[in-house]
């Protein structure tokens, strides 16, 4: 399993929203016989993909569903031509970068359940008939589109069918009818989940969810259906960066939204954090940040708000503070390239009657917007190291801050047996450390270096704790910044355990019903 996929659906479930359907929550998201597809992120490799750690936790939890699992798991991609090997990469986003989807489905397959992978990107240029047609070819289905040939040329939305495999269970799947028996559909079995990676993109500005649905739909045929990758962009997405002119934030753009309400829309979407490119979205894997956040929620426009305006937007100006437009990475920035391609699609659906998603237009204000957030967001950090240090621990003064404040982080560090544990501590961008302000307790266990970041190695036992403080100062601005502040703990040469606290200079991030909570 993983941990932070267990406290993020544990938080969910706190508040009402539970992640199986059972005749005690009827109105759960995932049945026990339900067929779930999981759209990975995986065009790009590496910390630019879906964190595989995190598949496998999604995939453990729906497998142990209380009533006993007897559906199957799908994992999906169309990688649209940049990875036809996808589910085979060995350069993955894992703890130890070298675990494949392949890799997922086999142990789960080992142990009986019924996961296996789709691989789209072998059918993105077969063209299809669903099966109540009579075509039981795999590929993907064009959609007849409204109105004029231009719409035929442009508009057309497209949807994989294909029949896999899955460990023993033979599935025919269209992903807009359901699953096929022969003769009719099942629409209500079939579930999907959206998993993207959080990561900057080098013309949208943000990947997130409404980009992955990308990979939803077959972008074959550049230069016929899509007269070039600009307009592909601009007619699916609302992208701006072309001359096809999307930033008119009107219905005629923004086709992700009408897969959503005539295709098929994610049951539930979970954004990956754990690692952040605020680089890049195909190369740069080493400017990757280690965050250890997930979010969910039904909403893809509610989440992309949240992790582009909270995670995303301030990590790039956290990393690269000469960069002016750093603010094109967040929603809630009018005029923006990533804010275009949300009002497109907003706009889009809506204007195919589906309202159940957060409402955005330039006459709305930021907290107008905002205050309609129903989005989950978990620390989920990964333990690696055979020692947990269960009951240490790391908090900080304050975690809401203004220009110039002080704050005070305090690491409380126990073990259960006698041992010696090592802490170093990195100050925190863009904080400055107060001078000579760390202090340990007892006294004797000292001293703390604090030349370069906080340093101390020594003797812990569970009934002589070690508390180390220290203190920082933020600077005077009114830029708003995540300041995530990691200890790391080793022991006996082990990999070290992280101790996390995170603060947010000039943010909002407690306001319901936004939900916020550490495990």
């Amino acid at each position: 399993h993983d941990d932070g996929v267990d406290a993020l659906v544990n938080l969910m479930e706190v508040h009402g929203d539970y992640f199986y359907k059972t005749s005690s929550h009827p109105d759960g998201l995932f049945g026990a016989d339900d067929v779930v597809v999981i759209k990975v992120n995986n065009q790009w490799m590496g910390r630019n993909s879906t964190n595989t750690d995190i598949v496998k936790g999604v995939v453990y939890r729906l497998v142990s569903h209380p009533d006993g699992f007897v559906g199957a798991v799908i994992i999906a991609e169309n990688a649209q031509g940049q990875n036809s090997d996808w589910m085979n990469e060995s350069n993955s986003n894992s703890q130890f970068t070298n675990q494949s989807y392949q890799e997922v489905t086999q142990a789960f397959a080992g142990e009986g359940y019924h996961v296996c992978i789709a691989n789209w990107e072998s059918i993105r240029s077969n063209i299809v008939s669903d099966y109540n047609d009579w075509d039981n070819d795999n590929g993907y289905v064009l959609e007849d589109a409204d109105g004029s040939m231009e719409e035929q040329n442009h508009r057309r939305l497209s949807y994989p069918k294909f029949q896999v495999n899955c460990n023993g269970m033979n599935l025919s799947v269209s992903m807009k009818q359901g699953l096929w028996n022969g003769s009719t559909f099942d629409d209500a079995r079939l579930k999907m989940i959206n998993l993207p990676v959080l990561k900057r993109h080098n013309s949208a500005w943000a990947t997130i969810s409404i980009k992955n649905y990308l990979g939803f739909i077959t972008t074959y045929d550049v230069g016929v259906r899509w007269v070039s990758p600009g307009y592909k962009h601009c007619w699916l997405m609302g992208q701006m960066d072309n001359s096809d002119n999307c930033n008119t934030y009107t219905n005629e753009y923004g086709l992700v939204g009408r897969q959503m309400s005539r295709i098929r829309r994610a049951d539930l979407n979970i954004v990956d954090a754990i690692w952040v490119n605020p680089r890049d979205n195909a190369g740069w894997h080493g400017e990757a940040q280690r965050l250890d956040v997930l979010l969910s929620s039904h909403d893809p426009f509610a989440v992309d708000y949240y992790a582009s305006d909270y995670i995303l937007g301030p990590l790039i100006h956290t990393m690269y503070p000469s960069e002016p437009d750093y603010q094109q990475a967040m929603a809630s920035t009018h005029g923006g390239w990533f804010r275009t391609i949300q009002l497109n699609n907003v706009a889009r659906l809506r204007a195919e009657g589906v309202t159940d998603t957060i409402n955005m237009t330039d006459t709305l204000s930021f907290d107008q917007e905002r205050f309609q957030f129903n989005v989950y967001v978990s620390d989920a950090d990964q333990v690696t190291s055979p020692y947990t240090f269960e009951d240490s621990f790391k908090q900080v003064s304050q975690t809401k801050l203004e220009g110039g404040e002080i704050i005070t982080y305090t690491i409380v560090l126990y073990e259960e047996t006698e041992a010696t544990l090592t802490l170093t501590d990195t100050i925190p961008a863009p904080c400055t450390y107060v001078p000579s302000s760390a202090t340990i307790e007892p006294g004797w266990k000292g001293p703390v270096t604090d030349t370069g970041g906080i340093y101390w190695s020594g003797i812990v036992t569970s009934t002589v704790p070690v508390t180390i403080t220290f203190q920082v100062q933020v600077p005077v601005t009114d830029t708003t910044w995540i300041i995530p502040n990691r200890a790391l703990v080793s022991r006996d040469g082990a990999a070290p355990v992280e101790l996390t606290a995170t603060s947010f200079l000039n943010g909002f991030y407690v306001y319901l019903p936004v939900v916020f909570r550490n495990y």
